[in-house]
């Protein structure tokens, strides 16, 4: 029933045996899906740089940690479109979700250090024991 009234809104998108809700842009062993995978790797690697060399201002350690999670989330549609299947278009919608309510608690949590304390150096966060 669903499916029907799917096909009848998006009949280009579903195919006429309905096994197949949308194409693969990249296949295994292509060209596309082997840069996606590196890409998504060294961002992934540029990300975790982020987080353990640099110790000094928060923002910079929460921007990698936004890269890792978008590298991950590319590495998680990359290959959900090689093995044809839709619950990891899901779970990356689901770490977009996660990453973008981290990053606004982390910021909203950064403004509120830096009104208190005008910085937002790392070496001051264990005054936060309360």
């Amino acid at each position: 029933m669903i499916i029907e009234k799917i096909n009848y809104l998006m009949p280009s998108i579903l195919e006429a045996n309905y096994t197949l809700l949308w194409q693969p842009l990249a296949f295994p062993g292509s060209d596309t899906f082997n840069q996606l995978i590196v890409t998504g790797l060294i961002v992934f690697w540029i990300g975790l740089t982020g987080i353990f060399f640099n110790r000094r201002l928060v923002i910079s350690i929460l921007l990698a940690v936004e890269l890792t999670l978008l590298s991950i989330n590319l590495l998680m549609l990359t290959f959900a479109a090689q093995m044809e299947d839709l619950v990891g278009v899901m779970f990356a919608l689901y770490i977009l979700c996660v990453a973008a309510a981290e990053s606004a608690i982390g910021l909203a949590l950064i403004i509120i250090w830096y009104r208190v304390r005008r910085t937002v150096s790392v070496q001051y966060i264990s005054l936060l024991k309360g």
